[in-house]
């Protein structure tokens, strides 16, 4: 019985240290692999049929962050070591790119020493974290741009062209050319790179915003180790995209999402967390690698870190509530697909009364805000830090169906800020936040919804940030009657408050995809896809004025700077069309921004050209007012002067809104027909502008106070 068992014991010995053998070989491993970059992991990438793949023949999907424009100051700040390290790090990016701007202001065009030591400062970053780097020439019209591209891209190849770390970008998005044009430019700079560099990932863009990827995969670039960007924004493309997407990869050619979002087309409302998770999906399914748009403090919805945070707010985590989302999903991505961990619901119960008002900081969840002390009216705290796409909810009980009434108490050194009110994720209403001229320059503002019965979670959405609210009211819309109504209540003429008083504020590349003609004798545009303005008041610059279209006609995109004068940095701003191919269109209109939205309103025909990203008209009336303001006669007297400014030639309840030179709001007054002067002996002295609006005067003087 012994003799018999001694074998097994000598075997069981013999296991057993195997086994300890082979545990520690496998954690020896392990640790190696952990210490290990996802450089090292993966090495070189390279395209294998309709993939993109690592060193092991292994189709991979990688994760990380684009960089804004390195050319504006929203991105720039970024384009250092701190910002890559982090993203490295803390938010587990395996790819950053920077986003070389090209052709617009202070780009590499007319800055090439400065813009290309921001992309060396990441580039250089990158390597010694250990992630993957996209070397991007940010430009929507690159071929205009060819020998410059090349030049730089050979540069690019000739210091980092045996790091396995980089990938050249040499197209951002192309907007209305054709394949053929793309193609051809893409060819050019790749053979410059592969004189320096053979066998580096590059990437290239194709119509229409990198979305054409149909049209480059029916005639592919016939050279080696090539894949195509796909861009899209969640809130905008759907599964069309992802279907022409599908297409061009059983055509044959290799996707790399160089650029997404979750939100809208232009960059801005909130994250479309439902559509989003779809694109991730499918990103996975397909092997798709992607980084995510952007890294900037800029006050839009794609934005990832708070307002004017800089990189303290990245490194600190003070990050929007997109930026907070994305973060989840990067950090996720090689650990549980990318699929950000289920939030708690912590708005639930009965809900407060609407008896009261509501103070702004007694919110059951919000997301981006700050809470502060408040110097106006009572004292206390209010809510501010207000960015795009923030929001404060809180738990009501509303007593009966019935029209309320909703009062906010805000503040805003600016007049583009707007608020949405939502009754569970429904939008319900939105308004326009005034300037006030100060955080603490606080101002009541109404506006009326309707509501249903019961317990119920709303939110306070700012679809456009930068201001602070102190409470809000609500109450049933007849508890409250006005006794001397308005007959001409702002914000309800299809003029949108134009002439302005003051310069129009700077539009940083705003896109548009809803064109809404409003009024009559107006031009058809039913075949414009999209306009986009890129406006810098500070440095008096158009740079971009375009329409693209749906048909071709007059052009499939279409410049618009050769057909138009402007005079944008000052009072009453104005544009006049001359010879812009567009039947109808050849006219002189003031312009506005209303929120987010831009507008020209005719100054000699009654119709107005709101350009929005929204399918639904702005709520005005659908007739105007349109007489040349010339021809009305009002006058301010005497000039200069002192300490009572008459008016003349008004009729009505009139409107008078004064602005320094600086474009402050300093005084408002309200003007019965019986009363048409006004005490200004509170100004100090100086130039001013007094904006009157009536109901049959609508215009803008200066006048000097003395």
């Amino acid at each position: 019985m012994k003799s018999q068992h001694k074998p097994t014991k000598r075997k069981g010995i013999l296991r057993s240290r195997l086994s300890r053998t082979y545990i520690i070989i496998l954690l020896l491993c392990s640790n190696f692999i952990i210490s290990q970059s996802i450089v090292e992991q993966h090495g070189r990438l390279r395209v294998n049929g309709n993939k993109v793949v690592n060193q092991n023949n292994e189709s991979i999907s990688l994760a990380g962050n684009s960089l804004f424009w390195s050319n504006f100051s929203e991105g720039a700040k970024f384009y250092n070591a701190a910002t890559v390290n982090h993203l490295a790090t803390d938010w587990k990016s395996d790819i950053v790119r920077a986003s070389m701007g090209v052709e617009d202001f202070g780009g590499y065009i007319s800055n090439p020493t400065q813009e290309k030591n921001k992309v060396i400062a990441v580039v250089d970053a990158a390597i010694a974290a250990g992630i993957y780097v996209i070397i991007d020439w940010h430009s929507h019209n690159a071929e205009q741009y060819e020998q410059q591209a090349i030049e730089f891209f050979s540069e690019m190849a000739d210091l980092y062209g045996t790091n396995d770390h980089v990938i050249y970008e040499v197209y951002n998005e192309p907007i209305g050319q054709s394949w053929q044009t793309v193609k051809s430019y893409s060819e050019a700079v790749i053979d410059a790179i592969r004189a320096k560099d053979p066998d580096n990932l590059i990437i290239v863009g194709s119509p229409t915003w990198s979305q054409d990827v149909v049209d480059a995969s029916n005639s592919p670039i016939n050279k080696t180790n090539i894949a195509y960007t796909l861009h899209f924004y969640a809130g905008t493309h759907k599964q069309v995209l992802r279907d022409q997407a599908t297409q061009a990869m059983q055509n044959g050619i290799a996707l790399f999402v160089t650029e997404w979002g979750a939100v809208n087309a232009n960059g801005d409302g909130a994250a479309d967390q439902s559509e989003t998770q779809k694109w991730l999906d499918f990103m996975r399914d397909n092997g798709i690698s992607h980084a995510n748009w952007s890294v900037s403090d800029k006050a839009e919805g794609a934005s990832v870190v708070a307002s004017g945070t800089g990189v303290s707010g990245l490194t600190n985590n003070n990050l929007t509530s997109t930026g907070n989302y994305i973060k989840d999903i990067i950090e996720n991505w090689n650990t549980n697909g990318g699929n950000p961990t289920p939030p708690t619901n912590p708005c639930t119960g009965n809900g407060v009364s609407i008896n009261n008002i509501i103070q702004a900081e007694d919110f059951c969840d919000q997301n981006g805000t700050q809470i502060e002390t408040t110097t106006d009216n009572g004292g206390g705290e209010n809510v501010g830090y207000i960015d795009n796409g923030d929001y404060l909810r809180y738990r009501v009980n509303i007593p009966a169906n019935d029209q309320y009434t909703i009062t906010y108490r805000v503040a805003s050194i600016v007049n583009t800020g707007s608020i949405q009110f939502k009754d569970g994720t429904t939008v319900l209403e939105t308004t326009s936040i005034p300037l006030t001229n100060g955080w603490q320059s606080w101002t009541t503002i109404t506006t009326e919804v309707d509501l249903t019965a019961g317990s119920k979670t709303i939110e306070l959405y700012a679809q456009s940030g930068s201001f602070n609210i102190n409470w809000l009211e609500i109450s049933p819309s007849d508890s409250n009657p006005d006794p001397d109504p308005d007959p001409n209540p702002p914000g309800n003429d299809c003029a949108f408050g134009t002439p302005l008083a003051t310069a129009l504020p700077t539009i940083v590349n705003a896109s548009y995809s809803n064109i809404h003609v409003i009024g009559n004798q107006g031009p058809d545009l039913s075949n414009v896809s999209n306009f986009t303005i890129n406006w810098s008041l500070p440095n008096n610059g158009l740079w971009q004025l375009s329409m693209n279209t749906n048909n071709g006609n007059p052009n499939w995109w279409n410049d618009l700077l050769g057909n138009a004068s402007w005079s944008f940095n000052e009072a009453q701003p104005s544009i006049t069309f001359s010879d812009s191919g567009f039947p109808g269109l050849d006219d002189s209109y003031w312009v506005a921004l209303d929120g987010n939205n831009f507008v020209m309103a005719s100054k000699t025909k009654e119709f107005s050209i709101y350009f929005s990203n929204s399918n639904t008209p702005p709520n005005c009336s659908n007739s105007r007012n349109t007489k040349d303001n010339a021809a009305i006669s009002v006058h301010l007297s005497p000039v200069p002067v002192e300490n009572e400014l008459r008016i003349s030639g008004i009729t009505g309840n009139t409107t008078i809104q004064i602005y320094n030179i600086l474009g402050s709001l300093v005084k408002t007054v309200s003007l019965k027909s019986d009363n048409k002067s006004i005490d200004i002996s509170d100004l100090s002295k100086g130039k001013y502008f007094a904006k009157i609006s009536g109901e049959k005067s609508n215009t803008s003087i200066q006048f000097i106070k003395k």
